[in-house]
């Protein structure tokens, strides 16, 4: 606009010529178009810059689908492994409990239940259904008859002669309420065994001697009634407490383990008198 306004003022100044003017004026046309160019872009390149801007537009779109279509697949993907993972598990759980099922048909059937199932003229025998063999009351049966063969007392073996090692024979039809005395001898020790029938008709057995007054030389008994009266103390012991009662100044019991009975004879041990010399080593009962 500078340039124009000088070009108009020269024209004025100087009285410029109509060819002059012709020149000027082209001049002035000339740069009014180039500054139009210059400043104003074409329509191509406007064109242009619209389709860059909508190829730019277009390709951001797609890579966006192209992400979104990704991000789809491995949401799926992920959804699929945990449905994957969902019915496994559920399997796994349904199996559980048909073997549940099937142990706890095992163990009680159901007797409603049929035991069958036809199917296809095939018939299908179920395996919940099947009785098994219950081994544990099997087991409880063969412990019982083991219980009760041990329970079971050992019959007596009759001796057929006397056992060797014998020191005193007891023939059981000479023994009555009234007390019998069987003496033995161990390296010149004295000693006496009794034997009287009880109330119940039992035989009871036990040294002539007392643990508390065998030392006084006196510590052995004599019979009165149903008594027997230690020669010492003057204790005074009842027929039938003998095997029942020991220990103080009762007569020292000779039990079922330290003899041998059978129908008809009862058999006492030397090892067994042996054992209780001790007992009689200042025994009086002669002197």
């Amino acid at each position: 606009m500078l340039k124009v306004g000088y070009i108009l003022k020269n024209i004025k100044n100087k009285g410029l010529s109509a060819k002059s003017i012709l020149l000027y004026g082209t001049v002035f046309i000339s740069l009014v178009i180039v500054g139009y160019y210059l400043f104003n872009p074409t329509p191509d390149e406007n064109k242009n810059s619209v389709q860059s801007t909508n190829t730019y537009v277009v390709e951001n779109s797609e890579e966006e689908k192209t992400t979104q279509k990704a991000e789809s697949e491995v949401n799926q993907e992920y959804e699929s492994d945990d449905n994957i993972s969902s019915e496994t598990t559920n399997q796994n759980q349904e199996k559980e409990n048909e073997d549940t099922q099937i142990n706890s048909d095992t163990v009680t059937p159901d007797k409603k239940t049929p035991n069958t199932e036809t199917k296809k003229d095939d018939t299908v025998i179920s395996n919940s259904q099947v009785k098994q063999p219950d081994t544990n009351n099997t087991n409880q049966t063969e412990s019982n008859d083991s219980k009760q063969k041990e329970l079971k007392p050992t019959p007596k073996v009759e001796p057929t002669a006397t056992p060797i090692n014998t020191a005193i024979k007891i023939i059981k039809k000479d023994i009555t309420s009234e007390a019998k005395f069987y003496p033995y001898e161990v390296d010149n020790t004295k000693m006496e065994i009794l034997a009287v029938k009880a109330s119940d008709g039992t035989i009871r057995t036990a040294l002539n001697t007392c643990q508390v007054c065998f030392d006084s030389g006196k510590g052995y008994y004599e019979q009165i009634g149903e008594f027997l009266v230690c020669q010492n103390c003057g204790n005074r012991f009842h027929i039938d407490q003998i095997e029942k009662i020991k220990g103080g100044c009762n007569p020292v019991p000779v039990l079922k383990e330290d003899k041998i009975e059978s129908k008809d004879f009862i058999f006492i041990s030397e090892s067994f008198m042996t054992d209780k010399i001790d007992l009689f080593s200042n025994w009086q009962k002669d002197n």
